[in-house]
């Protein structure tokens, strides 16, 4: 999960319309998902995961993204038994 400035989030719509259903932390914040979606077709298994994924930001970055925890994809699917997995990153 991160969390980013909800005012560059939602621009020039004016912060009281969108608060209402993202509300902002202390740093004027709003909490973004970062949940993997799994894609199940012609017998593949697509896993696409927008996340932050783990070990890749350093303290500064963390802060100012706003991450309160980093993933755990490869344990989650290795104790799922997907043992094999090819990753593609864009």
């Amino acid at each position: 999960m991160t969390h980013l400035d909800g005012g560059a989030m939602f621009g020039v719509v004016p912060k009281p319309l969108w608060s209402k259903k993202h509300p902002v932390n202390e740093n004027n914040q709003i909490e973004l998902r970062t949940d993997p979606i799994l894609v199940q077709a012609n017998g593949l298994n697509m896993l696409i995961d927008s996340g932050i994924g783990n070990g890749k930001m350093n303290d500064k970055q963390k802060r100012n993204f706003g991450v309160t925890e980093e993933s755990i994809l490869s344990k989650i699917l290795a104790d799922l038994g997907f043992s094999q997995m090819i990753s593609i990153t864009f």
